[in-house]
């Protein structure tokens, strides 16, 4: 006898299936963004207030040094959040009398905690 589970969840890109996204932690919104991490140039890691960390990988140099503040707008497309394997845009301000910019990252996650100890955080 199979005993098991199953959660039906709509179409791909339908309303079910993307709150099942966010449930799961593949989505979030921007709004949710409590703290951030820069690794390099190329690679920084977002806190949600859910518990989640997202890696944020730019195809350029997005994330220098001196970076004292980044936030992640709400995808205009859906009501759901930017969800794992999406591109999005991040807004960088930096310390150094720079003025600040928009990058392009493609989103994954969600990743423990421990791959990110180490690296210096600023509160959003």
């Amino acid at each position: 006898m199979l005993l098991g589970s199953c959660t039906v969840a709509g179409p791909p890109g339908s309303l079910e299936a993307r709150q099942l996204l966010v449930q799961t932690g593949q989505c979030f919104r921007g709004e949710e963004v409590n703290n951030f991490n820069v690794k390099d140039a190329r690679n920084a890691y977002v806190a949600t207030r859910r518990g989640y960390v997202y890696r944020l990988e730019s195809a350029g140099d997005c994330f220098g040094e001196g970076v004292i503040s980044l936030s992640v707008p709400h995808h205009r497309l859906s009501s759901q959040g930017i969800c794992v394997g999406e591109e999005t845009a991040v807004y960088i301000a930096q310390w150094r009398g720079g003025i600040g910019q928009q990058c392009v990252a493609r989103v994954s996650g969600p990743i423990r905690d421990s791959r990110v100890s180490g690296l210096w955080s600023r509160q959003n």
